[in-house]
């Protein structure tokens, strides 16, 4: 495993004049120092070797007291297969073509049992709170309304960037058991009560051509133990009208 922890040349001096100024007399040696020598070489090892690319986990810690794993291979794509069967949770799994909305699945999923939903990913407009909405897949939801209920700037969808950054997938294939990238529980978790009324529920394990039909129990085992802030609402009371 490698793994490379990042922190910007400003706050490496800063850091520096903290801790070696006393020893070289002033801030100004130190600073010079770490331009002249220390900062060229780590540049230069970046050119070389590209820690970035070549590292397995990246954490950003600029601040010490509050890092940020930035990236995390050892979190994506097929392991959550590996954590389902750490968390002893069974699934039944079906393939099928590339489905990209809820409607398009309703062909492929008429023998899968229970509830089915579809996953909103949103945002707020200042960027800095993002939301998985999870919904019966017949309802459509009023984004004005629950921007109240939530005391929030307004409610939009949020770009497929904001969805890789955050979830690590791509659109067309939004689920809740994407929130195993979720590393650093940026994102807020919001479940439709009447979905928590059916014994079985269903979703795609990170990609659009599988389906993974399991028990409401173990789905909610499974995200309290991902650990986002979750909200349980009566959705039916926000539906466009």
């Amino acid at each position: 495993m490698k793994i490379y922890l990042h922190i910007d040349p400003k706050t490496t001096i800063d850091r520096a004049v903290i801790r070696d100024e006393k020893r070289y007399g002033n801030a100004s040696t130190v600073k010079e120092r770490y331009e002249k020598k220390y900062l060229p070489g780590q540049e230069l090892h970046r050119k070389l070797h590209d820690p970035i690319a070549v590292s397995d986990i990246m954490i950003d810690n600029n601040d010490w007291q509050n890092p940020k794993i930035t990236k995390n291979n050892y979190q994506t794509g097929d392991d959550i297969y590996s954590i389902l069967h750490s968390l002893n949770i069974p699934f039944v799994e079906y393939t099928h073509p590339p489905l990209h909305t809820a409607e398009e699945a309703i062909p492929y999923s008429k023998h899968i049992k229970g509830g089915k939903s579809k996953n909103l990913f949103l945002r707020n407009r200042k960027g800095n709170h993002h939301y998985l909405v999870i919904i019966e897949h017949t309802k459509m939801i009023d984004l004005k309304k629950l921007t109240q209920t939530l005391n929030e700037t307004p409610l939009s969808f949020a770009s497929p960037e904001r969805l890789m950054k955050y979830l690590d997938i791509t659109p067309g294939s939004v689920t809740p058991l994407g929130l195993i990238n979720d590393i650093n529980k940026e994102v807020q978790v919001i479940i439709d009560d009447d979905l928590l009324l059916h014994e079985y529920l269903s979703y795609h394990p990170n990609i659009n051509t599988a389906t993974l039909e399991l028990r409401k129990d173990d789905f909610v085992k499974f995200l309290q133990w991902s650990g986002q802030k979750m909200y349980s609402i009566d959705l039916s009371t926000y539906q466009v009208k």
